[in-house]
């Protein structure tokens, strides 16, 4: 084969593969890698399994102990704290908030700590919150009303003054969504307006 044909035949190969790497490429581009804060599982006494081990152990606990329709998408490294788990999407993350956590994993007695830190897709802010209120007070009138909520939080201005508008965390996003179809949440009896939380960057 003369050196001609033999680059016209590279050329060729060339526009068949490249378009599919480019593709490839742009897919993953295209993917949104989620972070989520992980949950801590604390070992009461020495674990010998390994790592990899303990992720399958805890996906098998978790789902005897849970709905098996239910699934949770999972990774983990061992921590300072303890081990930690980190889910890989968000219904996995949702999940692992609400449903129930086991007791053991492989015969050994844990504790598990949920993250404080939610993703912004769990939380709210609601509007004209008057600064004079009680947030103790806010937290009780929600929590009664609305039963996956978390937490209420005052956003503090840019020279430290407090704002009327509350932060307000969810355990699921579900929650967070249908308020914000329904555009308000009640206070007691007082009524305010709600919009999306984004989270700073």
């Amino acid at each position: 084969m003369n050196s001609d044909k033999k680059l016209s035949l590279e050329n060729v190969f060339a526009k068949q593969i490249n378009p599919q790497i480019a593709n490839v490429n742009f897919s993953l581009r295209k993917q949104k890698i989620q972070n989520y804060n992980p949950f801590i599982i604390q070992f009461q006494s020495k674990s010998t399994s390994t790592q990899i081990e303990i992720i399958q152990k805890i996906t098998y606990e978790w789902k005897k102990l849970n709905n098996e329709t239910q699934k949770i998408k999972i990774t983990g490294r061992q921590g300072h704290d303890g081990f930690l788990v980190f889910a890989i999407d968000h219904p996995s993350f949702n999940n692992l908030i609400i449903e129930q956590s086991p007791q053991t994993i492989g015969n050994i007695r844990i504790n598990v700590k949920q993250t404080p830190i939610l993703p912004s897709e769990h939380s709210l802010i609601i509007h004209r919150v008057f600064k004079e209120w009680d947030i103790t007070d806010i937290q009780n009138n929600l929590k009664e009303k609305y039963p996956y909520f978390r937490k209420a939080t005052r956003i503090m201005g840019k020279n430290g003054i407090l704002t009327q508008m509350i932060r307000t965390d969810f355990s699921t996003s579900k929650s967070v969504q249908q308020l914000l179809n329904e555009e308000c949440v009640s206070i007691g009896q007082s009524i305010h307006q709600v919009r999306s939380y984004f989270a700073s960057v």
